[in-house]
């Protein structure tokens, strides 16, 4: 069975590969006619924004680079936020009160 990730990076390196196949610098002994063919094929073939688009729109059929960064994202913001201790209300801040667990672990006192 196919990955979305394998979907879209089988298109991705499709696309390199015609791209080499037109390039005569990158592949002198190919026929005119595979050139030829190739550049014809080339012309409505997905760039990597279409397919960034297509993974975007339908990501259980292409999952691009973009969508596994974004869920790298989500996820590192979600361990952030665990990790994350409580924070002082505003109120307690400008007031100067305290939650009872931070006066109790001061110095000096107990």
């Amino acid at each position: 069975m196919t990955l979305p990730n394998e979907r879209y990076r089988a298109v991705i390196k499709t696309r390199e590969f015609l791209v080499e196949l037109i390039t005569p610098s990158e592949t002198p002994r190919i026929p005119s006619h595979v050139r030829s063919t190739a550049r014809l094929l080339l012309r409505h073939y997905p760039n990597t924004l279409d397919m960034e688009n297509a993974a975007y729109e339908a990501p259980s059929v292409f999952e691009g680079e973009s969508a596994r960064r974004r869920e790298e994202q989500t996820f590192m913001v979600d361990v952030a936020e665990r990790l994350t201790p409580p924070r002082r209300t505003w109120r307690e801040f400008l007031c100067g009160s305290r939650r009872t667990d931070d006066v109790a672990n001061e110095p000096g006192e107990g």
